[in-house]
């Protein structure tokens, strides 16, 4: 009965370190086959990404497009033809914890609800053709300091500044006829 006893005190002792220590188990040092069984290197789970999209589309007639090396962010239109391109989705949201500076381009006509919000870069500038500024556009965007052009905006949604605490300098919005609430 006694070895019964130090039986099941042994495998509560085995579980309870697996539970709580799950990785011992797999190990840096564990031999995993790697080279020997498949021919090549099994990949680290710490290794960094890359097969993230430097560029992609945005919204209506609008892509983007980030520059690793100067962490900056480029919104234009898909062409020179385009009339009128929206920004509607943050298909840069992978880098956006390392973008520091948004270049909106000419051509661009609007930005839409939310889609720059909560995001760390330090500056933006936008092109003249930019007539409106969605909702919360650029909410809780807490590192933002300094906002140019948009001379052509005429709307500014609710919410669109709104949290902006290190907004020192804003240029252009010399249009704007409609602010809305708490903006």
């Amino acid at each position: 009965m006694n070895a019964r006893r130090v039986e099941s005190c042994f495998l509560a002792l085995v579980l309870a370190l697996g539970v709580c220590f799950p990785n011992l188990a797999f190990a840096d040092d564990a031999p995993s086959g790697g080279e020997g069984a498949s021919g090549g290197e099994t990949p680290t789970p710490d290794a960094p990404e890359t097969d993230i999209p430097t560029e992609g589309a945005c919204g209506t007639n609008a892509k983007w497009s980030y520059d690793k090396d100067a962490n900056a962010l480029t919104i234009e239109p898909v062409s020179d033809k385009v009339t009128s391109a929206s920004v509607t989705t943050p298909g840069w949201a992978a880098w956006a914890p390392e973008i520091k500076t948004v270049e909106v381009k000419t051509g661009i006509t609007s930005i839409g609800t939310g889609v720059f919000a909560g995001q760390p870069f330090t500056s933006i500038s936008i092109a003249d053709t930019v007539t409106s500024l969605g909702a919360g556009a650029f909410s809780a965007c807490t590192s933002l300091s300094e906002f140019k052009g948009a001379d052509g905006v005429t709307a500014i949604g609710d919410t669109t500044f709104s949290g902006c605490t290190a907004l020192s300098s804003i240029e252009g919005l010399e249009s704007v006829t409609t602010i809305g609430d708490s903006a």
